[in-house]
């Protein structure tokens, strides 16, 4: 499927591709779709206790998440507090059952996939910042031109041009 290590290179390019249509990163940042990828990386921050507060359970990550979404929701709608409540438990309760805690249990336990997106997202756009002449190599495969073995394969056996990131 891919070079070992890709999904985040993967996942931060899509995520960069998103950005595009908006001028500024402010704007992009006012979105749905980035508070979406911050509550996912935040998520699972707060599980494994990375704020230094310890690991969190489920019911401990969902009290934190429901109160920052349902302050969301609120100012989208601040006239209509009850719906805003019930949407707010909706969607809290979605990112932790189908995204970032599904499908484990126990203290400091979460499904790390979610993390990438602004993990990969930075470094990608780092690398187009800094090298612009990936452009044509960056979506040919699933590998993460950031990463040196990747590259060193990749020039091995000439999927990209010897001189690129040399």
């Amino acid at each position: 499927k891919g070079l070992r290590g890709y999904l985040p290179a993967a996942e931060g390019r899509g995520l960069m591709v998103e950005q595009l249509a908006y001028d500024t990163w402010s704007e992009f940042m006012a979105t749905r779709r980035f508070a979406d990828v911050a509550r996912r990386h935040l998520s699972i921050g707060l599980a494994r206790g990375v704020d230094g507060a310890g690991e969190r359970d489920f019911k401990q990550v969902f009290h934190i998440m429901h109160a920052i979404d349902k302050l969301w929701e609120l100012v989208q709608t601040p006239t209509e507090p009850e719906q805003a409540s019930t949407r707010a438990i909706d969607r809290t309760w979605e990112l932790l059952t189908k995204r970032t805690l599904k499908g484990v249990v126990g203290t400091g336990a979460a499904y790390f996939k979610d993390k990438v997106y602004a993990e990969g997202n930075h470094a990608q756009l780092q690398l187009h910042l800094q090298h612009p002449e990936v452009k044509p190599y960056i979506n040919k495969g699933s590998y993460d031109l950031t990463n040196a073995d990747h590259r060193s394969i990749l020039k091995r056996i000439g999927a990209i041009p010897v001189w690129l990131l040399a």
